[in-house]
């Protein structure tokens, strides 16, 4: 202990080792706020989380004040690429939409991109920097950026480049439901929602279409999921599961995609039975999905077009299982498709295929799973209306279905009923933003 009067530091490094670990602090510390600060114990995905406490004494070391001073952490940066539509911007290379579309991706400026939303998809781009600030590119519509008027615009406006949404850099995990609302948890667990409210997606127990324009909190709860793999918004809505491996949804039920056995919205959290939920589906239209800790899949609303891969063409708003496989590790919803991996690096679709889309080499619509070839390990899928989009763990891109804005990315307008390979590798995450557009993280090493 320095018992000299003046300032004393302590600066500690934190890695993802989650290993609890403790500081012993003097009972003689006054800190800030009455309490000690919480230790960061993960990284939580991120290059390094740092925190700088600060000690003061006056009395020659009788009394400190104590205060934590810095807490920082980073996530990894990336490329930012997007490609097909420029509806409202959302390329986010500071042209207009009257610039015309992109059918091979171009790069939006910066390295510090981190990751891609998690959801419904609109016209309208979130992603997260390395600093775990929130940026959005496109439409803003009903106060859906969170940003309170301090954005230029009203709350319908369009930006062709990337603006900060709110003033927070705590943001762990994000989704959005349309370009209409967004929604987010911190790292504290906590979660927050922001934009149109027209069906209860804000989760404030007010079914009355009052708009947010900047975050408001979900309850009190500090259990929410903080991945992209426990957080996803679904049509109108949220999909979240809590540290306790429960599973909660709200917001529009059309087709029963809140698997609450019912057709009724929802303007509060509903949870839906069972413990061991492990991951949630990324987006989907009246589409819902998730697996449980044991490997199975299940999957509940729209079924016309045998989307819930039960070999039926009937909705169901409750969860029914994909088959009896116990080795499914993620899935991703379209409006009425669907795509899964296995742990054996196989990819699996099913649902509409009228464009191709299910990367079958041609146009038979598929009610139970239908596996690609090729091997495809753990990389990232994104499904939307007639496209899809995946990334093999080799680190390259392939594309298929529908092509008429040039979202494909391989510089034409042709449709693909197979996947074809966008040029390059180092692709990280992918993320279809419309029906006629996608965003790609790439690293650049």
């Amino acid at each position: 202990a320095n018992t000299s009067n003046g300032n004393v530091y302590f600066i500690r490094t934190k890695d993802d080792n989650t290993t609890t670990r403790t500081i012993s602090w003097p009972n003689t510390i006054r800190w800030d706020g009455g309490f000690a600060p919480t230790l960061s114990q993960s990284a939580g995905g991120a290059s390094m989380v740092a925190q700088t406490f600060l000690l003061v004494t006056r009395d020659m070391g009788v009394t400190w004040y104590g205060k934590e001073i810095v807490n920082y952490d980073t996530l990894t940066g990336y490329e930012l690429w997007t490609v097909g539509t420029n509806e409202y911007g959302i390329l986010g290379i500071n042209v207009d939409e009257g610039a015309g579309d992109r059918s091979s991706p171009v790069q939006v400026p910066g390295t510090d991109w981190a990751m891609l939303a998690s959801g419904n998809k609109g016209k309208s781009l979130l992603v997260l920097k390395s600093n775990k600030t929130l940026w959005g590119v496109g439409r803003q519509s009903n106060g859906s950026f969170g940003d309170n008027g301090s954005l230029p615009g009203t709350s319908n406006s369009q930006y062709s480049s990337p603006v900060q949404m709110t003033g927070d850099a705590t943001w762990a995990a994000f989704g959005q439901a349309s370009e209409k609302m967004s929604s987010g948890s911190k790292s504290d667990g906590t979660m927050w929602t922001w934009g149109n409210n027209q069906s209860g997606p804000l989760g404030q127990n007010s079914p009355a279409p009052s708009a947010r324009s900047s975050p408001t909190q979900v309850g009190t709860d500090t259990t929410w999921g903080t991945s992209k793999t426990t957080f996803a918004g679904v049509a109108s809505g949220c999909m979240v599961i809590k540290t306790d491996g429960t599973l909660w949804m709200w917001g529009q039920n059309q087709a029963g995609a809140l698997g609450q056995n019912d057709t009724n919205d929802y303007s509060s959290p509903a949870q839906i039975p069972g413990t061991t939920w492990a991951k949630v589906n990324d987006g989907g239209n009246n589409l819902t999905g998730a697996i449980k800790t044991d490997g199975t899949l299940w999957m509940w609303g729209g079924g016309t077009k045998g989307q819930l891969g039960n070999n039926a063409i009937t909705a169901r708003s409750s969860p029914i299982q994909v088959g009896t496989d116990t080795t499914w590790r993620s899935l991703t919803a379209g409006y009425q498709q669907s795509m899964a991996t296995k742990t054996d690096g196989t990819c699996w679709t099913w649902g509409n295929n009228e464009n191709g889309e299910l990367g079958h080499n041609d146009k038979v619509d598929r009610s139970s799973p239908v596996q690609i070839p090729g091997t495809w390990g753990d990389g990232l899928q994104s499904f939307v209306n007639y496209n899809a989009f995946a990334i093999k763990t080799d680190g390259t891109l392939w594309t298929w279905g529908r092509n008429f804005r040039g979202q494909l990315g391989h510089n034409d307008l042709v449709e693909k009923s197979s996947p074809t390979q966008i040029p390059g590798t180092n692709w990280i995450d992918c993320y279809t933003t419309t029906q006629g557009g996608a965003a790609f993280l790439r690293s650049s090493s």
